[in-house]
């Protein structure tokens, strides 16, 4: 089974949907970062290891903060002078009365089925063999190009190393090679699990396959880590409590918290369960106001975080007027 996993890391093939070709595209090299005038073309054009692709994403007939977005700060010099080698930027205009030449544009994009645009305009990144990454939006506020240059240059950044990553994880094995592709996978800061979009399922549906295949029993704990089925372990949790007590539902969520790569989301995600688990348990106020506080202090600046923080302040001031 590793003999057929290391062969799949090192042909790692060129995931890409079909699309028609355009007549006439043309690419317009700037500095380092290149323009390319059609999706398909600039996932050519972007190296596969290392690469990456930035689709502006507007609408030119429907759209005036977009087009305004394209003329005046996405395709500006800037841009391209703020990205090394291997990037590559193109744009998809999404009219309300689109040409046929149009309708093959849109379609390279629609070839995510589970692409979520909320706001126009936005920007696609993917990486370089085509795989879809994540949707920058709403963007409409970065207006300098500079800045929006550099932004897209640490996404490019973060692709290299999770690229360099997975390089070396095709001359392993075993658990070591699981250790390196979930790194590969988590270098992005983007993660997997129910709260995270589903289009970035598109750029790490093969490394988590090639990793469970390293890793079966994922001893490691990156799959756990990397999948995070919060889902699942809140229901085994509750059943748990109902059926052996709160002591041991605690129990199932410390042997999870002991995994050292959960990331400080995930671990905040798991101790909210466990106030949550006091809360049903009715456990004294002054415990669940302990855990509110261990839940804010994971993560603090997260909307969880937040308002765990609050809600442990307003416990402890209605407490003290008791």
């Amino acid at each position: 089974m590793l003999t057929n996993v290391t062969k799949l890391l090192a042909r790692w093939p060129r995931v890409w949907t079909s699309v028609a070709a355009i007549f006439f595209a043309v690419n317009i090299s700037v500095a380092a970062g290149t323009r390319a005038s059609t999706v398909q073309r600039a996932v050519s054009l972007a190296p596969d290891d290392g690469g990456m692709v930035a689709i502006l994403l507007y609408g030119s007939d429907w759209n005036q903060t977009s087009e305004f977005y394209k003329s005046q700060v996405f395709d500006e010099p800037k841009v391209l002078s703020s990205l090394s080698r291997g990037a590559v930027l193109t744009n998809v205009d999404c009219k309300e009365s689109p040409t046929p030449r149009d309708k093959v544009a849109r379609e390279s994009v629609n070839a995510f089925p589970d692409i979520s645009i909320r706001t126009y305009p936005s920007i696609m990144i993917l990486d370089g063999v085509g795989r879809a990454v994540i949707v920058l939006q709403p963007i409409q506020q970065l207006t300098d190009p500079s800045e929006l240059g550099k932004l897209l240059e640490q996404w490019h950044q973060k692709l290299i190393a999770r690229d360099v990553i997975l390089a070396k994880a095709r001359t392993a094995s075993g658990f070591d090679q699981a250790r390196q592709i979930g790194e590969a996978i988590r270098v992005l800061g983007v993660g997997l699990g129910p709260h995270v979009k589903d289009i970035r399922k598109h750029s790490f549906h093969e490394a988590l396959t090639l990793m469970k295949a390293a890793d079966p029993n994922d001893d490691t704990g990156w799959v756990f880590a990397t999948e995070f089925p919060l889902d699942k372990v809140t229901a085994l949790t509750n059943k748990v409590r109902e059926t052996s007590g709160l002591e041991a539902a605690e129990a199932e969520l410390d042997q999870r918290l002991q995994n050292q790569y959960l990331l400080p989301e995930q671990r905040q995600e798991l101790q909210r369960q466990r106030f949550l688990l006091y809360k049903a348990d009715d456990q004294p106020m002054e415990k669940q106001t302990e855990i509110l506080e261990l839940v804010s202090s994971e993560a603090p600046d997260t909307i969880i975080g937040r308002g765990a923080k609050h809600w442990a302040q307003y416990l402890r001031e209605h407490s003290a007027k008791e």
